[in-house]
């Protein structure tokens, strides 16, 4: 949490998240690209128990269905070199 800019503050990190969504709410752009973020993890999280399903493509599918960007390549883990 530390490294993404989220650690060492009173309130959860999930609270803070939620505050930004309810200030964000009345931008028409932001409403729609919360929907379809909520609506891709409802879709999402059913998928994770299939053989062989592939969470960095199911990422990048819902990057680019957020932000409409068929160019997006795809998400480094970091892991790349240890497996």
């Amino acid at each position: 949490m530390n490294e993404a800019g989220l650690g060492d503050f009173d309130d959860h990190p999930l609270k803070i998240l939620g505050h930004a969504a309810l200030q964000y709410q009345s931008i028409e752009d932001f409403q729609n690209k919360y929907i379809k973020l909520n609506e891709s993890i409802a879709n999402f999280v059913p998928r994770l128990h299939e053989k062989d399903f592939d969470v960095v493509k199911a990422f990048d599918e819902i990057l680019k269905n957020i932000t409409g960007d068929e160019s997006i390549g795809e998400i480094k883990t970091g892991m790349e070199d240890k497996v």
